[in-house]
């Protein structure tokens, strides 16, 4: 084992506790930056902002590749600026509506699974105000409720059909074979009032 000694603490330690080409140990370095940074802030972050105008490319991809090594401390940030700027993001949203309705898509595809979870916490924790939500969607977009009616009742979805299952017979979890067998007895139900509509448009 390579052993060196820190030129600030004045230890001896392992190699591996030195970052390459310093003799600073890396508690010291970390202390040594954090200081340096609270001397200069001004002075590197104009350097900063100087260095991403001259180099944009470079400097988004080091922001992509720092997101990617540390999802952790991105999701960290991202939610301690949402709480501490709410005014901004509205702004922002409202003068980029195309590019906010894409950021908001890719999040939520990327998270369904934390947000899935989330939802359906917050939907048992506030039922009273889920309840009321619903009411006021509904009221806001007539239509919106109309086509989704019209796709749930027309394709037959299992929400639907176990639906129509309580209403008959009380079953508030029927198995899947019922559930199944109930869909295709619609099905035949309604295939027979259209070939039934048929018959009376051709006699007339």
């Amino acid at each position: 084992m390579i052993m060196k000694t820190c030129t600030t603490c004045g230890e001896t330690k392992s190699e591996e506790l030195f970052y390459n080409g310093y003799y600073r140990c890396k508690d010291c370095q970390k202390e040594y930056m954090a200081s340096y940074y609270k001397r200069n802030t001004e002075k590197l972050k104009k350097a900063s902002a100087n260095w991403k105008k001259e180099n944009p490319e470079k400097a988004k991809a080091h922001v992509t590749n720092w997101k990617k090594e540390n999802p952790e401390k991105e999701k960290a940030r991202q939610t301690k600026y949402r709480k501490e700027n709410p005014e901004k993001r509205a702004k922002w949203r409202k003068e980029n509506p195309e590019r906010a309705k894409t950021l908001s898509s890719e999040w939520y595809k990327n998270n369904a699974e934390w947000v899935k979870l989330v939802s359906t916490k917050w939907r048992k924790e506030n039922p009273e105000r889920m309840k009321t939500l619903r009411t006021e969607w509904r009221k806001e977009n007539p239509e919106k409720v109309k086509a989704l009616q019209t796709e749930y009742i027309g394709e037959l979805k299992t929400g639907y059909v176990k639906k129509q299952i309580k209403q008959r017979f009380g079953l508030a979890n029927p198995p899947e074979e019922l559930i199944e067998g109930i869909r295709q007895q619609i099905k035949f139900k309604r295939l027979l009032k259209i070939k039934k509509d048929e018959k009376s448009i051709d006699a007339s």
